[in-house]
């Protein structure tokens, strides 16, 4: 079986960016999931944070920041994080889009909550 390379690390490109953009929420919020996908939980948390400190409408800083809380351990983080997610994505005005991060939300939610990822159904929009 051939061997499957392995794709490269972006986290250095996104710390770079961060660096030369430290007041773009958007660039913390991408060095947040960087860090998440290396399994840096605390310093994405850190970064997600950052991003929120410069845009607190950011929505996809919270949804990382609940999910870096949950991956840490930080259950009621976590929880305070999606919660404020999903108030944040009833103001999505793309019903489709709002109905994708609702229902992820909200099984994020019920996932914490009950230990079972699709016991709670979304409000409807």
């Amino acid at each position: 079986m051939p061997e499957l390379s392995k794709p490269a690390n972006p986290l250095p490109k996104y710390q770079a960016e961060a660096a030369a953009h430290p007041n773009d929420a958007d660039v913390q919020t991408g060095l947040g999931w960087a860090l998440y996908g290396q399994r840096q939980y605390a310093q994405a948390i850190t970064a997600f944070e950052a991003a929120l400190a410069l845009n607190s409408d950011q929505i996809e800083a919270h949804y990382g920041l609940g999910m870096a809380h949950k991956m840490s351990g930080s259950l009621g983080l976590a929880v305070k994080s999606f919660e404020t997610t999903a108030v944040l994505a009833d103001k999505i005005e793309n019903h489709d889009r709002h109905k994708m991060l609702s229902r992820i939300i909200a099984s994020q939610l019920s996932e914490l909550q009950t230990g079972n990822w699709s016991a709670v159904e979304p409000k409807q929009a």
